[in-house]
């Protein structure tokens, strides 16, 4: 009997790894290793309500990133997400140093795309061309509507500097 149940759990091994050879098996940003902080997952973050408009008090990957802020004190990446014109913040934090950084980098170049999709991001792939990602964040930002609410809520990076 465990022989048979050896020679069963072989074959299904044995085609599920064929499906394999040769290429890479995608990793969600979502479930990736680099996204850990303290040993927890930091995907999605909490959202915070900035204070403007209704809080729907959102939980998960809901609404569309906005802006992206990466903060070298502590292995930080701040996010901000727009749901039905109401913006809210969240956190990333990261164990590795070097992770926050490329992931930073990527997130920036996902502005305006649903949160959800970002989640479901091929990060093995994006992981190798990380240093190209900085133009594509320019011309995305770019495309964006107009601020949630009417306002402006990053400025353009001449104005940050001058606050």
């Amino acid at each position: 009997m465990l022989c048979a149940l050896n020679n069963l759990t072989r074959k299904k091994f044995e085609s599920c790894s064929s499906s394999f050879t040769g290429a890479t098996i995608a990793m969600q940003l979502r479930n990736h290793r680099l996204m850990l902080h303290r040993g927890r997952r930091n995907w999605p973050p909490a959202w915070i309500w900035t204070g403007i408009g209704y809080n729907e008090q959102p939980r998960g990957e809901v609404g569309s990133l906005y802006d992206v802020q990466i903060f070298k004190v502590d292995n930080r990446v701040v996010l901000l997400m727009v749901l039905h014109d109401v913006a809210y913040i969240g956190c990333l934090r990261f164990d590795d140093a070097a992770a926050y950084q490329r992931i930073g980098a990527i997130l920036r170049a996902q502005i305006g795309r649903p949160i959800k999709a970002i989640g479901g991001l091929d990060l093995s792939a994006l992981l190798s061309t990380t240093p190209g990602v900085a133009a594509a964040s320019v011309m995305r930002r770019a495309a964006l509507p107009e601020a949630p609410l009417g306002r402006s809520l990053g400025g353009t990076r001449e104005a940050r500097k001058q606050r």
